[in-house]
């Protein structure tokens, strides 16, 4: 790669610049399925928290505790419902943005893949 004052790299050849595209595209969708993640984590956490906290239910150290029950577990797993509910537009958004990054990805990869004649052997 070429240095130059005002820009971090600068691809010196064609085939640089395909993978460095290639890259960057493979880097946000990486950051997008970074962010689903940690949506799914984060409405995880909230229902065990809720769940742990519920006045119904016995005291509980948490879901893989040995004192969380069925009736914890049913409790938590409708929590989580209702957030994913909540955040079905969110989460419906980043799962849509992933699958066209990787259409995208792959469409990137035919488009720049090395042309054969079928009539050579």
């Amino acid at each position: 790669m070429l240095r130059t004052a005002n820009r971090a790299s600068v691809p010196a050849t064609e085939r640089d610049e395909v993978a460095h595209q290639l890259r960057l595209m493979r880097d946000r969708r990486e950051e997008n399925r970074v962010r689903l993640r940690t949506l799914q984590l984060r409405l995880t956490h909230a229902a065990e928290a809720d769940t742990r906290t519920c006045r119904n239910l016995p005291t509980t150290f948490g879901r893989h505790a040995s004192d969380w029950t069925r009736q914890h577990e049913a409790h938590f797993q409708r929590r989580l419902g209702e957030l994913r509910l909540d955040a079905r537009n969110e989460i419906g958004a980043i799962e849509r943005k992933i699958e066209r990054q990787t259409k995208a990805i792959a469409a990137f990869h035919l488009k720049n893949a090395p042309r054969r004649n079928p009539h050579q052997s």
